[in-house]
């Protein structure tokens, strides 16, 4: 064997081990995807991203389109991240067989060894274990890498549909956590006074003990499936970062209420707690630390107190909010990481408030 021929035997073989190990690396390993399928994602996220935010700044506004825009991205990430895996197989296993012209020839006549474009051809249909039998491989070597060819394919076929198919039904139930959020209220203070009965907030205590068994699954689906903050929804209603980020605002509101006012303290716990674990894999996996800026406005209380809520003014909540155990640089980092949270899914602290009343002195 000559130099050449080891080396396409050697970057053949490469490539078919990177494709198996990004693939088995995104779909069975739980904490992260594949090297490849994470910078494919993540590549394509930002690049339209920033150019959502320009379009933005441009016209002033959100713009339905650029959100249509965006939505468009986990999908076509999803058969990006497949195709991939299939054409590095095919290109693995197309080198390894062009390290020998002889290795493939003709199923009848005379069988002379097939040429560039007919083992690219062999090569696809061993993958795609079609088997259409107009090329044979000549030689023991060559047979047994037709073999390995067809058990890969079809191990990487039974791969993409054991990885496909939870993370369109991660997607699906992440806009069920959001439309379970926004029938509670689309804003924190619609979440307030949609659950004040006059005297308290009691009946949010079954809604809290839900989203927060809700929110716990939507945390391991992200951890399982990284790919999954990439879908996004151009509706704000079924759009999850904003409405995970309302509810977080919503609790910090609750939190300043008189105690006999506020929902059972278990419930608020649970929810938060919740929300604090997705906070957590944010951090760590798809908002760094760049990426957070300044805190979010201080929530609008007028309103709710127009509404007959008790809700103090802003001074003395923030003295309360200390008494419970939470400084006010504890409460800056984490609606800070709310808002980046919120933006790196292309909305803006807007789309969680919606308030036109100017916060409280």
């Amino acid at each position: 064997m000559d130099l050449i021929s080891a080396l396409l035997l050697a970057v053949g073989a490469l490539l078919v081990a990177l494709g198996l190990f990004d693939a088995l690396r995104t779909a069975i390993a739980v904490g992260g995807g594949g090297p490849l399928t994470n910078r494919l994602a993540h590549g394509l996220w930002h690049a339209t991203l920033r150019w959502h935010r320009r379009g933005r700044q441009q016209s002033e506004g959100t713009g339905g389109g650029h959100h249509r825009l965006l939505a468009r991205v986990g999908p076509t990430v999803l058969i990006g991240i497949v195709l991939t895996w299939i054409v590095l197989l095919i290109a693995g296993y197309f080198l390894m067989f062009s390290a020998d012209p002889s290795s493939v020839v003709r199923a009848s006549g005379a069988q002379p060894p097939a040429d560039f474009f007919e083992r690219l051809y062999f090569a696809g249909f061993s993958v795609s274990t079609l088997g259409t039998g107009d090329f044979i491989p000549d030689g023991d070597a060559a047979r047994m890498l037709t073999v390995f060819a067809s058990l890969s394919g079809f191990f990487m076929m039974t791969l993409t549909v054991t990885y496909a198919m939870p993370v369109i039904s991660a997607v699906v139930a992440k806009r069920r956590l959001a439309s379970s959020i926004a029938g509670l209220g689309l804003t924190p203070a619609e979440i307030l006074h949609g659950g004040w009965d006059g005297e308290s907030l009691a009946s949010l205590e079954q809604p809290l003990v839900n989203l927060a068994s809700q929110i716990e699954m939507h945390t391991q689906r992200h951890l399982a499936y990284p790919v999954l903050h990439i879908f996004h929804v151009a509706q704000p209603r079924a759009a999850a970062e904003p409405r995970i980020a309302a509810l977080s605002e919503a609790l910090r509101l609750m939190r300043h209420l008189p105690e006999e006012a506020q929902p059972p303290p278990a419930a608020m716990r649970s929810a938060r707690s919740a929300i604090d674990g997705f906070l957590r894999l944010a951090r760590s996996s798809f908002v760094p630390p760049e990426q957070q800026h300044d805190a979010p406005d201080r929530p609008v209380a007028g309103p709710l107190r127009t509404a007959g809520l008790p809700v103090p003014p802003e001074e003395g909540a923030v003295e309360n909010g200390e008494q419970k155990g939470e400084g006010i640089s504890q409460q800056k980092r984490r609606r800070r990481l709310l808002r980046a949270l919120v933006e790196d899914d292309g909305w803006t602290w807007a789309d969680v408030v919606h308030e036109d009343s100017p916060p409280l002195p």
